[in-house]
């Protein structure tokens, strides 16, 4: 990214992710902000003070098409061709769903929206780290409706205090995330969640609780 394409800069204990994106929509900035925390990195585009697409990296990411298959919403022979196909990327994996009308467009953007949010949420509680916004809008994957920021904000910070309450010290997102392949992507090839054990399967439960209404 370009030098003279920055438009400002600064460390998140002057100012907050949430002032940062209130501020770019009140004056309906478009280009991309990108946030710094330790190795992990959020890259927001924004056009005309709207969400657009939303990129995270540095932290695992909960298997969409696991949760699919555990809440019956997906065949598992079926989830394994959009894996293979996806490589990986969601919202390919979501476009696939919803061209083979194995998923609405209105949920796909529903989940979109939340995966958004939940993003957003985990990084408004960064106390150290940096920010860049840029003029330039990065390219990135994009299948999801522009989205408000003072609506997701307010939904973001309710999940935060969810996070508050779950208490992060026992259950975190990345801790979920590092076993979660490990122990569920078994249901995948079997076709069945019965292959979880019982404590992984009440973890998971709990920990994506604040989940379900994906599903």
């Amino acid at each position: 990214m370009e030098q003279q394409d920055r438009i400002m800069d600064g460390d998140l204990q002057t100012l907050g992710l949430q002032s940062i994106l209130k501020m770019l929509a009140l004056s309906g900035k478009t280009g991309t902000l990108f946030v710094h925390s330790g190795p992990e990195t959020l890259s927001i585009s924004l056009r005309k003070g709207q969400i657009v697409a939303l990129r995270e990296e540095g932290v695992p990411q909960p298997d969409l098409l696991v949760m699919l298959c555990l809440v019956n919403k997906l065949d598992p022979q079926r989830a394994q061709m959009v894996r293979e196909h996806a490589g990986g990327n969601t919202q390919v994996a979501l476009a696939m769903l919803v061209e083979r009308n194995w998923m609405s467009a209105a949920e796909m953007q529903r989940r979109l929206e939340f995966a958004v949010t939940q993003s957003i949420s985990h990084a408004l509680r960064w106390v150290n780290g940096r920010f860049a916004f840029h003029r330039q809008l990065v390219p990135m994957e994009n299948r999801m409706q522009a989205l408000d920021i003072d609506s997701t904000l307010l939904e973001a910070l309710r999940q935060a205090d969810e996070w508050e309450e779950m208490g992060e010290t026992h259950l975190t997102r990345t801790t979920v995330a590092r076993w979660l392949p490990k122990s569920i992507t078994m249901c995948v090839a079997l076709g069945s969640a019965r292959s979880l054990s019982k404590h992984s399967a009440s973890q998971m439960v709990k920990y994506h609780s604040r989940l379900w209404r994906w599903f």
